[in-house]
């Protein structure tokens, strides 16, 4: 028992809470969910450390100590934990294991997970302290983080798929947790039914796998996938496809993103975790998982990069028109996604994975950043009421810790995360064979737009003058929820440091714990010159990368300044004209996607419900059976049982018979 450690706890804690959380105490609720997942995290960080010691000579005198998990090794070279607990499905030469399988991939998805996860249990336990279904919010919770977790170390497809469904079910149990307003059932209901397109596609792909190859486990799939099918073969071309649509639906990725932002409806805690830092990051995981399948397919793999920019700059744009608090944040993470997979898109496996950490942090630091401030302002969610919370004894230590999560968001160069990780996926957009200058290009744009709203968020809420939701009384936040944020905000500012690039000293110390997991990929970012002429041609296209994205970054801090604090009355008679109204409002409503979605597909199917509402293929078959009784009725009259009345119709038979015979 190794790996099951990490799963076992959050998922009895789930179960104790479901069958007995109405007979305890608040106190006892945060108390035993808190744990469950403190107890995941100690795990991970226990399996975790014996990879860190194979992976680092420095620490090689360690990796033999008896109370670590035996570490085996592939024949690549990775290093990794496996625990196989029983066989699950026996069909023919298919089988399917419950088993677990924790490498450098997982192991950095599993420390996020439960580590990001935990402090937002714990702001959560401040958060949701008035709530009336306290221990019902928990159970979810403490469910979720199981699911996740299974999703993440299943050794096999068939095991992480269930651990996607699990995250899909807890996802719209938590959407619709406040259920008794409409809005928040018809959120969540959107959520489940547009994931549900993408789990299609990914449940047909695993059949054709299961078919061709025989097999589900992730290695297996791998290797069985190298010799049957060559590089561009239709069938792994269609694999891979299935798989990205699979991943575009959970990500939030252009044409499916649209249930993100409604999912907003849910408590904060539940943004934070689920459609910020984890969950919506399950689509870059698979993607990373299967690589290999993707390798094989490159029109997938530029496809996954198209749609990845595609999605980054449409969700850029519509975050700078929402007045919602959250939808602000709720369009930055699809773009932010967006990055990960235009990452993806170029062979960059182990910078998106580096981006998805980065992100967690800051972005779940946002979200709660954002709940303190509705908290304090009971309940108000429009930026446009806010302003002035950084001034006085308003919010000073919240707008603190927010302007750490805007400024690694925005990639403020040198001090946050975000600019680490975003500088990697630029750089990494430009490397053969798969980047292409119109990605940097992409990209680069995008992220002074991410700088312009990140920022606009910032000085709406926290700078200028007060407004009216500012004006009354405001909620100081308690310290259950402003501690966590500090972690966050820790994070947000230090993680970055773990990758830094070539131009700034190069210690790349997660890159040398995941780049062998990707070591077989036949594109490895930052290769011999980086596709290059020459080394120092290469150092200065790394340094002009990052000069742009530094310069996007403060450019975008100096127009989201001079528009939105010191010239708003010149902005707000901008949109006023009628071109400002109608970019506003396409911006606004996410490009209009909703709306096409509504007429194509919403109102089709509505009428045709109303159609069969009423069952009209029973009224076919009850017609056919009314019609042979009443011919039963009409036959039925002629038996009555007298000779002179059949012998009647013999002859009056014959008579019609012989009239049509000699009719001219």
């Amino acid at each position: 028992m190794t790996l099951s450690l990490m799963v076992m706890p959050p998922l009895i804690g789930a179960a104790l809470l479901a069958l007995a959380g109405g007979r305890l105490g608040r106190k006892a609720i945060a108390v035993l969910a808190c744990a469950a997942v403190a107890l995941s995290f100690m795990a991970a960080v226990w399996t975790s450390a014996p990879l860190l010691a194979t992976t680092y000579e420095s620490m090689s005198s360690l990796s033999g100590l008896e109370f670590w998990p035996q570490v085996s090794t592939t024949m690549e070279g990775v290093p990794y934990v496996q625990e196989k607990l029983y066989e699950w499905i026996g069909v023919g030469s298919l089988r399917v294991n419950i088993g677990f399988h924790l490498d450098a991939v997982a192991a950095l998805m599993v420390l996020v997970v439960t580590g990001v996860g935990l402090l937002i249990h714990l702001y959560a336990a401040g958060y949701m302290a008035d709530d009336p279904d306290f221990g019902r919010f928990f159970c979810y919770m403490n469910l979720f983080v199981a699911a996740m977790l299974i999703l993440v170390l299943a050794d096999n497809l068939v095991l992480l798929y269930l651990g996607w469904e699990g995250v899909g079910v807890c996802s719209y149990l938590l959407i619709g947790f406040w259920y008794r307003e409409p809005a928040n059932g018809a959120a969540a209901s959107k959520a489940f039914v547009v994931t549900r397109v993408g789990d299609a596609a990914l449940a047909l792909g695993l059949f054709l796998l299961a078919r061709d190859l025989g097999t589900l486990r992730i290695d297996e799939v791998a290797s069985g996938a190298a010799r049957l099918w060559a590089v561009g073969d239709p069938t792994v071309t269609l694999v891979a496809a299935l798989l990205l649509i699979g991943a575009v639906g959970k990500s939030a990725q252009v044409p499916l993103q649209v249930w993100l932002p409604d999912a907003m409806a849910g408590p904060t805690p539940v943004s934070a975790l689920i459609h910020a830092a984890t969950m919506v990051t399950a689509g870059v995981y698979l993607i990373a998982r299967t690589h290999a399948i993707f390798l094989m397919a490159p029109a997938v793999m530029a496809a996954v990069a198209i749609v990845g920019t595609l999605t980054a700059f449409l969700a850029g744009c519509a975050a700078l028109a929402q007045k919602d608090i959250k939808r602000v944040l709720a369009y930055s993470t699809i773009s932010q996604i967006g990055f990960m997979f235009a990452a993806l898109g170029v062979g960059a496996f182990a910078v998106a994975l580096f981006h998805l950490m980065t992100h967690a942090f800051f972005k779940a630091l946002l979200f709660l950043s954002a709940g303190t401030v509705s908290h304090a302002l009971h309940g108000e969610t429009d930026l446009h009421r806010m302003g002035g919370l950084r001034h006085g004894r308003a919010l000073p230590g919240t707008a603190a810790l927010a302007a750490v999560g805007v400024g690694s968001l925005a990639g403020l160069p040198l001090i946050t995360s975000g600019f680490y990780s975003k500088d990697a996926i630029l750089w990494a957009s430009l490397q053969p064979p798969y980047g292409h200058p119109m990605i940097l290009a992409g990209l680069l744009i995008t992220a002074g737009l991410t700088t312009l709203y990140a920022f606009r968020w910032y000085f709406m809420i926290f700078s200028g003058s007060p407004g009216p939701a500012s004006r009354g009384e405001v909620h100081r936040p308690r310290a259950l929820m402003l501690w966590p944020c500090v972690g966050l905000a820790a994070g947000a500012l230090l993680i970055g440091f773990l990758e830094t690039p070539e131009t700034l000293g190069g210690y790349h110390a997660l890159g040398d714990f995941l780049n062998p997991v990707f070591a077989a990929a036949e594109h490895t970012v930052g290769g011999e010159h980086a596709g290059f002429a020459s080394a120092e041609a290469a150092h200065t296209a790394e340094l002009a990368v990052q000069g742009a994205a530094a310069a996007m970054s403060l450019i975008g801090v100096l127009l989201a300044y001079y528009f939105f604090v010191m010239r708003p009355a010149w902005l707000e008679r901008l949109k006023q004209g009628a071109v400002g109204r109608l970019i506003e409002a396409t911006w606004r409503s996410g490009w209009g996607f909703d709306e096409v979605y509504e007429l194509v597909f919403v109102r089709p199917y509505v009428a045709l419900a109303k159609l069969l509402r009423d069952e009209p293929v029973d009224d076919v078959v009850d017609a056919i059976a009314g019609t042979a009784r009443f011919s039963s009725v009409l036959l039925s009259v002629t038996q009555t049982g007298r000779l002179r009345t059949y012998a009647g119709a013999l002859v009056f038979g014959i008579l019609l018979l012989l009239t049509i015979w000699l009719w001219p």
